[in-house]
């Protein structure tokens, strides 16, 4: 993993997000988009993200992040305010494009997370 992140640091390639999913009962998110990394180990780019019966996606996040971090609620506030609602196989869903700048992690103009460098 250590060879691949040096390899994307040094030709600022993207990455291609073809398929990325989580779900949690009957909640799903999934991404796709392209992801660049710079020398100083930020993300940038794009993903657009697909959320299928959105009112659990801070419960499906959770685990993913340390206890008393506010990104999971975060960012269902953001989604539940600023994306698309939808329907996909019949069910409520809600879509959005995640900008990343530098690690900023946006909605339109609305920031919701940082990711830090990666090393």
């Amino acid at each position: 993993m250590d060879r691949f992140i040096g390899e994307m640091r040094a030709g600022g390639r993207p990455v291609a997000v073809e398929a990325a999913q989580l779900s949690l009962g009957s909640t799903r998110l999934s991404a796709r988009g392209s992801l660049t990394l710079d020398t100083a180990g930020t993300l940038s780019g794009e993903l657009d993200v697909t959320v299928v019966e959105p009112e659990g996606l801070a419960r499906l996040l959770a685990p993913l992040f340390p206890r008393d971090s506010t990104l999971p609620t975060s960012f269902q506030g953001v989604m539940d305010g600023f994306g698309s609602t939808t329907t996909v196989d019949g069910h409520p869903a809600l879509e959005a494009r995640i900008l990343v700048t530098k690690g900023q992690m946006r909605i339109g103009l609305v920031p919701f997370a940082q990711i830090p460098p990666l090393p």
